[in-house]
């Protein structure tokens, strides 16, 4: 009888009301239990059954047996008895993965393992009362969403379990005839993730990793990724395909950085050391271009002169006073001076270098002027739409967020074959407009995102675009990379009003872009500055 099956609760009062399913069939025979003469249990298909397959095969709980009140605030859940309890079944992940107990459970019986043990019925009831009886005592639940009879259930387990060991025996054979092979000179990849990238290892250089890009024509890119640290960073980016368990295994530096997490810390060390070389590098070139530039270069100055500093993006003098000199040690030679600019807010102050500090001379005040004449040469190179824009104030303006990039070279822009359409002198005017506006950006007031070479690939980006899609997705990008704080409350309100970008870019126009670009420059705050405790401060004052 179906009640004296192996599977019998531990609950001694159970009966074959809550044993039957007579409206269910099999997932796997398609037959009732009464055909068969054996209960239907709760069983795990192939993706319930790997994720707790390796607890299982270790005989360790991955369920957690739970009682609630069936009671709240308006009264019963769910129709069901006052002052009833339910008992429901519980699994725990952490990372997506189903954390166990690591206490082992021990099986009496030698021939019978946890899947056996841990089936517990289809029936509502009979699983009810089950739970109940393993809340106490008893070995681990194992359940799932198909309904299968127990000896279709036991049959499955053990079809799994060998296909599983086959599986291991396949890979493990694998990797004896890739070790050897490395070693007799025949080199095997580890293998292949979602991108169609392979994975190699060399014994003439067993600390690095090797990664073969897809190919895409007649050359193919090989990574090379010799600090564990950044063999971490790769593994990190497999995710939990089956590649990154072989090469955390192949790799236990890396591994142990990844559990331990200094792997992130190592390349920000890194990462800061380059930057600091290529800062350094550009000082020298700096350096360079300023002596060639200037003659008559004085780099003894005192706290309190009055000085020129070459601005670094035009080659501007600008009128400046010397706050504070550093020096290496005490007598040593001076390695910069703290600026503070005339006319101009404290906020701005900076550190500058000896090469770009030049004395109150005629010979240098004469230079001055001729710069302030390249400023006027700029202005006119603007046609009458770019200079009717707030940003065309702010070019030379000192502090800007280009930095060490020159300025666009507007006259080339605005030059259009005479073979050109009113659309195409249009597109180049609104590039020179979106140039424009991005070199006018004042310091800081583009998010952390927008480093030196991301500017760089989105001025390439915008001399190629030649289409309204491709002008408006420029814009669109730039307009995320600037922080909110330097847009006004009324500007922020009217792009919010605007179309989303998606359909922007779909439905871009050359009449779309204008009005998205125009209400961007009237609400940027070009001459504004944030000061320590967060105020405005207006440097055009």
């Amino acid at each position: 009888m179906v009640i004296n099956n192996a599977l019998v609760s531990n609950d001694f009062g159970i009966d074959y009301a809550t044993s039957s399913c007579p409206s269910q069939l099999c997932d796997f025979c398609g037959l009732s239990d009464i055909s068969v003469g054996t209960a239907l249990v709760r069983y795990p298909n192939e993706i319930e059954w790997a994720e707790s397959a390796k607890h299982l095969l270790r005989k360790r709980n991955g369920a957690l047996i739970a009682e609630l009140n069936t009671l709240n605030a308006n009264g019963p859940l769910l129709n069901e008895k006052p002052h009833e309890t339910k008992t429901v079944l519980l699994t725990v992940r952490l990372g997506g993965e189903i954390v166990c107990d690591d206490e082992k459970y021990d099986v009496d019986a030698p021939d019978r393992d946890i899947s056996r043990y841990g089936l517990v019925p289809r029936n509502q009831e009979g699983f009810k009362i089950e739970l109940v009886a393993r809340a106490n005592f008893g070995p681990p639940v194992l359940t799932g969403s198909l309904s299968v009879h127990d000896c279709c259930a036991q049959a499955a387990h053990k079809a799994r379990v060998d296909r599983m060991i086959l599986n291991a025996k396949t890979h493990m054979s694998t990797e004896i005839e890739r070790a050897q092979g490395n070693k007799c000179g025949k080199n095997i990849s580890i293998g292949t993730d979602p991108q169609d990238r392979t994975y190699w290892k060399f014994e003439s250089s067993p600390e690095s990793l090797f990664v073969l890009e897809k190919s895409s024509g007649e050359k193919r890119q090989c990574l090379r990724f010799s600090l564990p640290e950044t063999i971490a960073s790769v593994i990190l980016c497999l995710g939990k395909h089956a590649l990154s368990t072989e090469l955390k295994r192949l790799y236990p530096q890396a591994f142990n950085l990844l559990n331990s997490g200094k792997w992130s810390e190592l390349l920000q060390k890194k990462a800061f050391t380059l930057y600091q070389k290529m800062e350094e590098k550009l000082c020298e070139v700096d350096t360079k271009n300023a002596s060639n530039k200037y003659d008559s270069i004085n780099s003894d100055f005192n706290a309190g002169d009055e000085v020129l500093v070459q601005s670094i993006a035009s080659g501007v003098l600008w009128d400046a006073n010397i706050v504070v000199v550093a020096k290496r040690d005490e007598g040593g030679p001076i390695i910069a001076y703290r600026m503070h600019y005339k006319e101009w807010s404290s906020r701005f102050d900076e550190w500058v270098a000896p090469s770009r500090v030049l004395e109150v001379s005629d010979e240098n005040i004469e230079k001055q002027q001729k710069c302030s004449s390249t400023i006027v040469d700029y202005d006119k190179d603007l046609s009458t739409a770019l200079r009717n824009l707030k940003a065309s104030a702010y070019l030379c303006s000192p502090h800007r967020a280009r930095g060490f990039a020159k300025f666009p070279n507007f006259r080339r822009l605005l030059d259009s074959p005479s073979s050109a359409t009113l659309e195409d002198k249009t597109i180049q005017e609104l590039k020179a407009a979106l140039l424009l506006v991005e070199a006018a950006l004042p310091n800081g007031s583009l998010k952390a995102v927008w480093k030196v070479h991301t500017a760089q690939y989105w001025r390439s980006m915008l001399s190629e675009s030649s289409t309204p899609g491709n002008l408006m997705g420029c814009l669109v990008l730039l307009e995320n990379a600037i922080s909110k704080d330097w847009l006004r409350p009324n500007c922020e309100h009217l792009i919010s009003c605007l179309p989303r970008h998606w359909k922007s870019i779909n439905e871009a126009s050359v009449s779309s872009i204008a009005l998205r670009l125009g209400t961007l420059d009237r609400g940027l705050k070009y001459g504004m500055a944030k000061d320590d405790n967060g105020h405005w401060d207006n440097i055009d004052e």
